[in-house]
């Protein structure tokens, strides 16, 4: 699934829990049985599911030159996270 272009999948939050979930059951199965630690380096969104949030990089809040952006963004993690 990882980079795969979303439009081919489908892909929403429940379908990443289930790949992941996957991920990890086949990787405990083996002889050794090592679990796997899977992760997304998602600093300003994850875009890869489905109508995630996605958020400007650092030098596109700066280049506004205003605080508002950064405060809604400061906002909307605080609400969700």
């Amino acid at each position: 699934m990882a980079g795969t272009p979303i439009f081919l999948m489908g892909l929403l939050l429940s379908s990443w829990i289930n790949m992941v979930n996957d991920f990890q059951e086949g990787s405990l199965s083996t002889r050794l049985g090592i679990p796997m630690i899977y992760g997304i380096d998602a600093v300003h969104g994850h875009n890869n599911v489905y109508k995630a949030t996605i958020f400007p990089h650092n030098i596109g809040l700066g280049a506004t030159r205003s605080y508002s952006p950064l405060h809604n963004m400061m906002v909307c993690v605080l609400e969700n996270d």
